[in-house]
């Protein structure tokens, strides 16, 4: 890692020794009741589902919508789900093309604006954004250069670049979102920060949120930033095992809980599934060790209102 944070030592020593032993910390009897209630049966929106695992497995887990970028296949993939799911799939464009143009020319071509595919991307992009078929562009890959266990799919770029300002115009135009996957390298915050900063009405979503770098680095950034919002995929099993998770089905880490207290409306459930079962049991993990940990309208908050309100979902359960 290229960041090395003076307080992270502390952080791995406390997820080390007892990571959970603060679960439903400062809730009421009242809340923690009507917390664990919640938790039970509300819906809940995945926004880390690029497979469309929640389109077959939804009913058995109460998960009523759900979206990334398709990881292959252009558009085809997303466009399939979007009109056979319609509302229920949150779909995001150019995940796959951003890959494609990665793999064919490297780091330099995927941030070139005149790359004719994404010059493509985007003009039907913008269509799909105006359409409402599409919600933003991602999750794009921009910095996993040294968390990622695929060397193909290695890389890290300049967050700010002029393309992802070019893409952060125009998602900002129609009320969409980029989704960025980051690892918290010091000058890819800094450089989110000035990306976030150019156009206020422009948003990112942070997939993974915060996984190599500790609460109060997040809080800084959110802080700073309004337009910033977090997604909680492989921060938790069966998808990741990391020591540094942020809950487990016994319970959620003090810190990582009070800042969702404290940001409520800027955090959203993600999973990252790569098969049913992962899929199954991330669910099953959010109800037991997160949702019932929270505050009752924060639960719901993360479980889907966050979602329902940035996305526009019609669906109402």
């Amino acid at each position: 890692m290229k960041k090395i944070y003076s307080v992270f030592g502390f952080y791995l020593i406390v997820a080390l020794l007892a990571p959970y032993q603060t679960a439903g910390a400062e809730l009421t009897d009242a809340e923690k009741a009507e917390s664990a209630k919640i938790a039970l049966t509300v819906p809940i929106a995945d926004l880390h589902d690029h497979d469309g695992y929640a389109t077959s497995m939804g009913q058995e887990t109460g998960v009523v919508w759900s979206g990334l970028g398709a990881k292959k296949g252009g558009s085809t993939n997303w466009r399939y789900l979007k009109y056979h799911f319609g509302d229920k799939r949150i779909a995001w464009a150019g995940q796959s093309e951003f890959n494609k143009v990665y793999f064919s020319g490297g780091i330099d071509e995927m941030l070139n604006p005149d790359n004719p595919s994404l010059v493509e991307l985007y003009e039907q992009s913008e269509k799909d954004l105006k359409d409402g078929l599409i919600v933003g562009i991602g999750e794009i890959f921009i910095n996993n250069l040294t968390s990622s266990k695929y060397p193909k799919m290695r890389r890290k770029g300049q967050v700010d670049a002029p393309i992802f300002r070019k893409f952060f115009d125009l998602v900002a135009q129609y009320d969409g979102f980029l989704a960025f996957h980051m690892q918290a390298d010091s000058d890819s915050m800094e450089q989110l920060g000035e990306l976030l900063s150019s156009n206020r009405k422009g948003r990112v979503v942070w997939n993974h949120c915060g996984t190599d770098t500790v609460p109060d680095e997040v809080r800084s950034m959110m802080v700073k930033h309004p337009n910033l919002f977090c997604e909680l995929s492989y921060r938790y099993p069966p998808v990741s095992k990391n020591v540094l998770g942020i809950f487990d089905s016994s319970g959620i880490d003090s810190f990582w809980r009070e800042l969702m207290e404290d940001h409520s409306d800027r955090f959203m459930v993600g999973t990252d599934a790569h098969n049913d079962k992962q899929f199954v049991g991330a669910i099953k993990t959010v109800r037991k060790g997160l949702l019932p940990n929270l505050k009752p309208d924060t639960a719901r908050k993360i479980a889907y209102q966050n979602a329902q309100r940035l996305f526009k979902l019609k669906n109402n359960p």
